[in-house]
């Protein structure tokens, strides 16, 4: 699959919205990954406390990476420079 610019996540901050969005993506891009096949199967499962404690976070912050990660060589996995709650693929400058 090859990555193009843009949205991923848009209009939304929560924990829980973002690691379904980043889990959703990342299985499109690399269907064998293994910390987002995980999260796909447990979310459904988690308890609504899940989504306001440390775990959550990290698991998050693991997600994020491998965004990053998997992002082309002129492109960077983040936050749009214009909108805090819109995150995707964005060119770097």
């Amino acid at each position: 699959m090859t990555i193009e610019a843009g949205t991923v996540s848009f209009g939304t901050l929560r924990t829980q919205d973002l690691i379904q969005n980043f889990v959703d993506e990342i299985l499109l891009i690399e269907p064998d990954n293994a910390l987002a096949r995980r999260m796909c199967s447990t979310i459904e499962c988690v308890s609504q406390d899940y989504w306001d404690t440390q775990e959550a976070s990290f698991d998050l912050e693991d997600l994020f990476d491998i965004l990053d990660d998997l992002a082309p060589e002129d492109m960077y996995f983040g936050a749009h420079p214009g909108d805090p709650a819109d995150f995707g693929f964005w060119y770097t400058e």
